[in-house]
């Protein structure tokens, strides 16, 4: 009761400008933790009556059009995006943690823990995939796959042992390829979560959605969006559309439904 007190007193407050019901945000192309992210975002902010819309662009391009405040902010992006783009500010309560993920068709019995466990594999990522290039550096045996997609193909070739890559991009793989032998090897191999963040023009903001989205945390239903739009996604009864924007591939799940009993990474 007392974070919805909160909220309201200084919505009231923030709403006195009307251009503040209205909000457009960037987003990165190509990526389904963008998606979730912007389901999170969507109920949130409808949450505390304001209304959102989201478009894709390219890495640079988007970040650079929330930080000069042509948008009004940035969907999803890690902390370290605010050295750079000093216009934007972060929501301290994560839209998600993109999960690094180990994918095996043969070695279902291991368990990772961290990116040196995968030492004895032939181990293969994305390549230009910064993270997972640095990540490896020190494995003995690393293949570098064209695009998100190739490691899987390699795998299910006998190529390599391992794919290492994220969980979203390996279930997107996993499904448009139609590979069904290809398993998430628990736990994560690595955490990282992910922010929204408003252009500064919108200071007041912050501590508005900030209280909503850890009223979000509090009561599981962040996680609850991240389960239930993976269920979607993987759902061979639905045909996503993978062009990735506002809407996302699968539709973002409503409050009423319940998490799905196989849960994700």
């Amino acid at each position: 009761m007392r974070i919805n007190s909160a909220i309201s007193i200084l919505l009231l407050t923030y709403s006195l400008n009307a251009s503040a019901q209205q909000l457009k945000f960037a987003m990165l192309q190509k990526g389904e933790s963008q998606n979730i992210s912007m389901c999170v975002l969507h109920e949130a902010y409808r949450n505390i009556g304001i209304t959102v819309t989201f478009n894709a662009f390219p890495t640079t391009r988007s970040l650079k059009l929330s930080n000069s405040g042509v948008y009004d902010g940035e969907t999803a992006r890690v902390l370290a995006a605010q050295k750079k783009y000093t216009n934007l500010r972060p929501i301290t309560i994560p839209t998600l943690h993109m999960r690094g993920t180990a994918f095996t068709i043969k070695h279902t019995d291991f368990s990772p823990d961290g990116f040196a466990s995968l030492a004895p594999f032939r181990v293969i990522i994305p390549k230009t995939v910064i993270f997972f290039e640095r990540r490896t550096k020190d494995l003995p045996d690393v293949i570098k796959g064209t695009d998100f997609h190739a490691p899987f193909k390699m795998l299910s070739i006998g190529r390599g042992d391992i794919v290492a890559s994220t969980y979203l991009a390996g279930v997107v793989s996993m499904r448009q390829l139609n590979l069904k032998n290809v398993v998430a090897l628990k736990p994560s191999i690595m955490e990282i979560p992910l922010h929204h963040f408003l252009n500064k023009k919108h200071q007041k903001l912050i501590p508005i959605i900030t209280a909503e989205m850890q009223k979000m945390q509090s009561n599981g239903r962040i996680e609850q969006i991240y389960q239930q739009y993976i269920a979607n996604l993987t759902d061979p009864n639905n045909e996503p559309d993978f062009n990735n924007g506002d809407p996302p591939s699968v539709p973002c799940p409503a409050a009423s439904k319940s998490i799905a009993k196989a849960s994700a990474p």
